[in-house]
């Protein structure tokens, strides 16, 4: 039997594999944590136990609710909240307000977080998939690349909603999708392994949130115009020292302490005076009376964070040297002698300064004058305590410090030999600190976090409410305004100058003016002079020896004992004067100051310092485009499956989301200058592509006019500004995106024809150049015995092969005419170089041409086969229709 192939034309079709060609490759160690970082019960590190998410990011996922809570049928509090409660009992924790997502804390780990569910949201809009954390970070990070501008997320919510898992998130995913390279993957690392760092030395179990951050932290990540990080910061605020020295009811102290007790060797604890006990055997850590938190085991902490440590660079011996310090801590909150020892102090000079206070006041003729008051126990213990926050404080400072040293993108072009363009380089800031705070008994430490929280409030109104009405108007748009509470008038009352001063400026004129006066009298004066300015205030009232201000998260009633003593937030000289003598390297780092007893200057106040760190932060978030993450507490329990109306109706309140949908219901997804629309849009319409000199406004309208055509609704959805274009949806530009992506692709094919057709015509010339001289470096000679051939154009000259050939041609031919027929060399081009130099080499075939047909036959192998339909055949030839 005959083997007959036959060749016909395929059409192909260009692709590549993305996984391979993607310019965002993804690093394996970046994926894991997405799983691996997360380290306490309510935050992450489970087994997963969840998989009701399985059909998420599948195209038949099953929508509960509506994922985007502009598109509820009717607005108000109550709709928002039913529309949260329906997807949190099935386990669908997030949803939109246009840009801004909004998550529900579950309290338990759902398994959405992996390598699968990062490549379901890579390169997708925001519209195509169902709302994550993911989906946040990736319009991050494009908009970063596409708009060439700086970014930044915004978490926000109270203690306990979430917000830094959802900061974790987004670094693990910004880490996982934007390059890869041996420094750019030491930058991800640093950045990643910061994270269990800062939280071992920053968070501590609360009773609200069992890995609640004590500081606010404010990451940067650096990126070149490719999308790849080289280099970041990491900027710390206000961390709660105060829990150094005495922790809550019920909580505990940071978790650094019970992973060093737990986790350190039996030798390094008998050299550090650590082997006593427990936490119970300290004062600092026994006072709360709580020592463990559920699944968390602090000795497998304790190895992660030194893990941490070695990751961002911190030097085996300075990482003793931390190891030590926070011993003397403890020491010190036990009073006895091991301390000074550990920190490398003068004994009996420190046991002096923790029974004396050192006062100075000024005489006549501007001297200064000292004099040594006694302390009673209480003073001494508060002299104790103001040398264990201080130490505690410079220690992470330290930290924080070592980390940004190995982000330092400068330092890193210094070593490489390397020129960076920082100026050509954009960033993406992922803000987390610390969540509104609403105690039985407020301090000085929650008026500064709620001041923070206020600013970050004022941000969002600024962006997201208020500025946009104001575009609107300026820019001439149709629109109808919403009422919304600006909260500028409560963060006047807290920070103004002038012309009224506002608290902290009150609080450190107090402070300044009374500074060798005992505390209570500071924070009565205070008080007094307070209410004297702000009594009538709408946002403030005085009660007994607390004040309120109304926020705008709810009224808050502040106590004012140890105000004053909180806003020092510096050491008496004469205990500075000691640990800078220290013998301790550490120490002598962290306490870099020389102290001069007749320096007339006041040391910078806590208020002082968190007001300008504020500014700094608002500056670098408004110099931004933001993405909000709006985090919501579903209980206080922590209780997994749990929604408690109440709170959270009171959370969709102080947050804005009703403000916020109205506001999206009735405005614009996407406004741009018109330059910038020409500049990204122009190739859509004839009249601007490839070259247009007419106006910008006048461009935009002819790239309208060519887009509607397969866009009609851009009709009532488009509004021309003055300066500016808006386009209502963002289902809408998302498909004018499509549309350039399209014509982008058509583009693509142009040049990809044009360039095989170049490559192919090429090809064929030399194809053609080297068998014209393959064949002409012969002299043509007749074929011998070519007289006996049976008939012109038969030079076969084996007379099986032409019985075979005749036969079969007769047999399957349909009665064809033979008209030649020869052995012949077919040339086939090779990858390599044939033995006699040349490119081509040279293959036998049989050539038959019939008046219909052109054959050509291969030789296989001898296998005779009696056919006993048809007739005997040797299985020694494949024919090829070539045409016919």
């Amino acid at each position: 039997m005959v083997n007959i192939t036959f060749h016909k034309k395929r059409n192909y079709e260009l692709s590549h594999d993305s996984a391979s060609n993607s310019p965002f490759p993804v690093r394996d160690f970046s994926l894991q944590a997405a799983v691996a970082t997360s380290s306490r019960p309510d935050m992450g590190r489970r087994k997963p136990t969840v998989s009701k998410h399985a059909a998420l990011f599948s195209d038949e996922r099953v929508v509960v609710g509506v994922d985007d809570l502009v598109l509820l049928p009717s607005v108000s509090e109550t709709s928002i909240l039913e529309n949260l409660k329906m997807r949190h009992a099935a386990d669908v924790i997030y949803s939109y307000i246009g840009h801004v997502l909004v998550v529900v804390n579950p309290y338990k780990w759902l398994d959405i977080y992996g390598e699968d569910s990062m490549h379901a949201y890579m390169h997708k809009a925001r519209i195509d998939v169902a709302p994550h954390v993911f989906a946040t970070a990736e319009e991050t990070y494009r908009t970063m690349l596409s708009e060439e501008d700086n970014q930044c997320v915004i978490i926000s919510g109270e203690s306990g909603a979430g917000k830094t898992e959802a900061s974790k998130q987004v670094q693990n995913y910004i880490a996982g999708v934007s390059g890869s390279g041996a420094g750019v993957d030491k930058v991800k690392r640093t950045f990643l392994e910061s994270n269990p760092l800062l939280e071992a030395f920053g968070n501590a179990k609360t009773l609200r949130n069992n890995n609640s951050s004590r500081f606010g932290k404010y990451f940067e990540l650096l990126f070149d115009s490719a999308g790849r990080p080289q280099g970041g910061k990491v900027t710390n605020y206000l961390l709660e020292k105060s829990r150094v020295v005495k922790p809550g009811k019920g909580e505990r102290n940071f978790h650094i302490f019970y992973q060093v007790l737990a986790g350190l060797p039996t030798a390094a604890k008998q050299k550090l005076y650590l082997d006593r006990g427990g936490p119970e055997s300290y004062h600092y850590l026994k006072i709360s009376g709580c020592y463990d938190v559920d699944d968390v085991n602090d000795t497998q902490e304790f190895e992660e964070t030194m893990a941490a440590m070695q990751h961002v660079g911190i030097k085996r011996k300075q990482i003793e040297l931390v190891i030590q310090t926070l011993a003397a801590v403890l020491h010190i909150g036990n009073v006895q002698f091991q301390p000074e020892t550990l920190l490398g102090l003068d004994a009996a000079k420190l046991e002096h300064a923790l029974c004396f206070k050192l006062l100075q006041t000024m005489a006549p003729g501007g001297k200064i004058e000292s004099y040594e008051v006694p302390q009673n126990t209480s003073q001494a213990k508060s002299q104790r305590d103001s040398i264990a926050k201080a130490v505690y404080d410079r220690l992470f400072d330290f930290l924080v410090e070592r980390v940004n040293h190995a982000l330092d993108i400068e330092k890193k072009a210094e070593k490489h030999g390397e020129i960076l363009e920082i100026e050509d380089m954009t960033t993406i800031g992922i803000l987390d600190i610390y969540g509104f705070e609403i105690f039985d008994k407020n301090g000085f430490e929650q008026f500064c976090i709620n001041y923070v929280n206020e600013k970050l409030q004022q941000i969002f109104i600024e962006l997201t409410l208020k500025s946009e009405q104001e575009e609107y108007a300026r820019e001439g748009i149709e629109w109808a305004p919403i009422p919304f509470f600006n909260n500028k008038v409560v963060c006047d009352l807290i920070e103004a100058r002038r012309p009224t001063p506002g608290i902290f400026l009150i609080l450190d004129d107090t402070v300044k003016t009374m500074h060798s006066r005992q505390g209570e009298s500071v924070d009565a004066n205070f008080l007094d002079k307070v209410a004297g300015i702000h009594g009538s205030h709408p946002h403030f009232s005085k009660r007994g020896k607390t004040f309120e201000i109304k926020h705008y998260a709810g009224d808050v009633q502040y106590n004012i004992d140890g105000f004053g003593d909180s806003n020092k937030d510096f050491l008496s000289k004469d205990i500075a004067l000691i640990i800078s003598e220290t013998s301790n390297k550490l120490m002598r780092y962290i306490f870099p100051e020389e102290i001069d007893l007749n320096d007339k200057r006041m040391a910078n106040t806590a208020g002082y310092k968190i007001r300008t760190q504020c500014e700094a932060l608002v500056t670098a978030l408004m110099d931004c485009t933001p993405h909000y993450v709006r985090c919501i507490k579903s209980n206080d329990q922590k209780q997994p499956n749990k929604m408690d109306d109440r709170r959270v109706i009171h959370q969709i309140k102080y947050l804005g989301l009703l403000e916020n949908v109205k506001v999206r219901r009735a405005g614009y997804a996407y406004r741009g200058d018109y330059g910038r629309f020409v500049d990204r849009f122009r190739l859509l319409s004839k009249e601007t592509y490839p070259e247009f000199r007419g106006s910008d406004k006048k461009g935009t309208q002819a790239v309208l006019r060519a887009a509607v055509k397969s866009l009609p609704q851009l009709e009532t959805e488009v509004q021309l500004g003055k300066t500016m274009v808006f386009i209502q949806t963002p289902e809408t530009f998302f498909e004018l995106e499509k549309l350039r992506e399209k014509k982008l692709g058509s583009f693509a094919m142009r040049i990809q024809k044009a360039w095989k057709k170049y490559f192919g015509r090429r090809h064929l010339l030399q194809l053609s150049h080297d068998i014209t001289k393959l064949y002409t470096s012969n002299n043509k000679q007749r074929q011998r015995v070519s007289i006996y051939r049976p008939f012109d154009g038969d030079y076969l000259r084996d007379s099986t092969i032409r019985e075979v050939v005749m036969g079969i041609i007769q047999h399957y031919g349909d009665s064809e005419k033979i008209v030649f027929m020869d052995e012949v060399q077919k040339a086939c081009p090779i990858a390599g170089v044939s033995p006699d130099g040349s490119p081509i080499a040279l293959v036998g075939r049989i050539l038959i041409i019939t008046d219909q047909y052109l054959y050509l036959m291969e030789k296989r192998t001898w296998q005779p086969v009696v056919d006993p339909k048809s007739m005997w055949v040797p299985r020694w030839f494949t024919f090829v229709v070539v045409f016919g």
